[in-house]
């Protein structure tokens, strides 16, 4: 549900920013942006309520780095999802203007991409009633590098669009299956530092993606180069580190995240969520080399 949701905004938001700007103008967007910040702000303050018990004990926010598992996991993560802000600061340009597309067309190739989102990460949904999360990461992450490769190769040769847009489209619908299940295998088992260990997470993350948004603009030549080889950078990155992850995992440094217990029945019902949860793996935070 929460990759539906996330999937849809990417969708909705380029038509919508679109159709504002064609008929109102560009200053019109910081308007509907500064309306739904307020909107936000008061459905926290009157809809979300406090959930955290308060707590003497202090959490070990730097003890989270000594993990393996999560430093793994959220790095490999990071980078996948890094190659989506790359993809995000270049295609406007990239197809608009190298490409010709019209920019109030331009919703379209975004939502696109963001519909093959939204497919794979029910998928995933579908994969984690019968198998293994890390069955469905070492495909993914595979997959990712295959897409991002073809992209940078794309861009290189000079492709045209469907050369680019093709793999684009794959690499950014693959993010489904990697984005919740990194996220929900660094995560599971933290405990008390669970809110330490959200923290870095997100810093990992958009980190990551800064720095890869940085990068395609830096490298910027008036083509679809820089977009293309970032993004396949971090496709090909995010699948090095994985497999060191994951060969952490069968060594058995880090097998208290990648094997899961209960019943079959109790996987189904996590699965429904579309990832992995703690209910789905043994209980505890995994011991640090």
């Amino acid at each position: 549900m929460l990759m539906l949701v996330m999937g849809a905004a990417p969708i909705l938001a380029p038509l919508i920013g679109g159709a504002v700007s064609q008929f109102a103008g560009w200053k019109a967007l910081f308007g509907m942006l500064a309306v739904t910040s307020l909107i936000c702000l008061v459905a926290v303050f009157r809809l979300l309520p406090e959930t955290r018990h308060i707590s003497s004990e202090i959490p070990g926010s730097f003890q989270v780095l000594r993990d393996r598992g999560f430093v793994g996991h959220a790095l490999s993560g990071g980078l996948a999802y890094a190659g989506m802000f790359a993809y995000i600061t270049g295609s406007s340009f990239v197809f608009i203007e190298v490409f010709g597309v019209p920019s109030h067309h331009f919703g379209w190739v975004f939502g696109t991409n963001a519909a093959a989102l939204i497919a794979s990460s029910q998928l995933n949904r579908k994969l984690l009633l019968k198998r293994e999360v890390k069955w469905v990461l070492r495909r993914a992450f595979l997959s990712l590098a295959l897409a991002g490769s073809f992209l940078a190769v794309g861009g290189y040769l000079n492709w045209g669009f469907w050369g680019v847009a093709v793999p684009l489209w794959a690499y950014v619908g693959i993010l489904g299956m990697i984005y919740p299940n990194t996220t929900a295998v660094a995560l599971q088992g933290q405990g008390a530092r669970a809110g330490a260990a959200s923290a870095w997470l997100g810093t990992f993350q958009f980190s990551l993606a800064g720095g890869a948004a940085w990068m395609v603009s830096w490298l910027h030549d008036g083509s679809a180069l820089a977009m293309a080889s970032v993004v396949g950078g971090c496709g090909i990155s995010s699948l090095a580190v994985y497999r060191i992850v994951d060969q952490w995992g069968r060594s058995g440094s880090i097998s208290d995240y990648l094997r899961p217990v209960g019943s079959s029945a109790g996987n189904r019902a996590v699965a429904r969520s579309g990832a992995i949860t703690n209910t789905t793996y043994k209980e505890g935070t995994p011991r640090s080399p």
